[in-house]
């Protein structure tokens, strides 16, 4: 299954920057607590030379973190590029890296929450991603409960996880689950100083969620202004601002944020006050 859906990703992946061409074959082996990733490609070098072949290999051993950690896979990653001397490996890693971190394949209904607040770009092999997507809870609808279901499973799955398998079958996990409440939070992620030449001037802000599932109302308010999880600030004045969001999730769960911004504004030689 993982190889499957890895092919299926990496059909979509674009395979060209500059000069490196990935191959559009992708080859990836699970067994014994290891998940392997090869993955070939040219080098176009400059003039009338021959374009050289490389191989990249991403080896990764995984392992089982203790109860409640997040996230609960532990992943020992190394890495080796098979390639000509004369070819600038920087450049080759530079284009790999991007392309294997879009290999995000591991979701599900309940699980959209999480994948949603997880970045990508740094995740390089499959080992990794799974690893960072793997999940410590589950988030369910309070409405496909009857009351009494609710005081058992209050909307959310926590997860303790005992054993891991890493094998030709893919990989699993076993342990417990217990229900439990849960516990809405939003924070705000951007710049808490922002130095503009003239005002008013701008900031981008965006927001990561905790225990609220997809469905999400955002609504920003404050110095800032948006209709979805990313929201722009917008200071009229140097001082301190605040950027405010409220978020509301698909079961009527609800949490609130705030963030303190410091606005200031350049001054060159001979400038008067701040021009508004």
């Amino acid at each position: 299954a993982i190889r499957s859906a890895v092919e299926d990703v990496w059909d979509k992946t674009d395979k060209r920057s500059g000069r490196v061409t990935l191959d559009d074959e992708i080859s990836v082996s699970v067994a014994d607590g290891i998940i392997r990733t090869r993955v070939g490609g040219k080098y176009r070098m400059p003039g009338p030379v021959p374009n050289i072949s490389f191989t990249y290999t991403i080896t990764e051993a995984l392992s089982l973190e203790p109860p409640n950690s997040d996230p609960p896979i532990a992943v020992d990653v190394s890495t080796d590029l098979d390639v000509g001397a004369l070819v600038p490996i920087a450049v080759i890693v530079a284009m790999l890296i991007p392309a294997l971190g879009g290999l995000v394949f591991f979701g599900g209904r309940y699980l959209t929450s999480r994948v949603a607040d997880k970045r990508t770009e740094d995740l390089e092999g499959v080992g990794e991603t799974l690893a960072a997507f793997w999940p410590t809870h589950l988030l369910h609808p309070t409405d496909e409960l009857p009351p009494e279901a609710l005081v058992l499973f209050p909307g959310k799955l926590a997860f303790r996880w005992r054993e891991l398998t890493v094998d030709t079958g893919g990989v699993r996990t076993w342990g417990t689950h217990q229900g439990v409440e849960r516990e809405p939070a939003v924070s705000i992620v951007g710049p808490t100083e922002v130095t503009g030449d003239v005002l008013p001037t701008t900031a981008a802000y965006t927001i990561e969620t905790q225990d609220l599932r997809p469905g999400l109302q955002v609504i920003w308010s404050g110095a800032a202004s948006g209709t979805g999880r990313e929201g722009i600030g917008t200071f009229r004045t140097s001082g301190r601002h605040t950027v405010h969001v409220t978020v509301t999730d698909a079961d009527g769960f609800s949490a609130s944020g705030s963030l303190e911004v410091d606005v200031s504004v350049r001054r060159g030689p001979g400038d008067g006050e701040e021009r508004l």
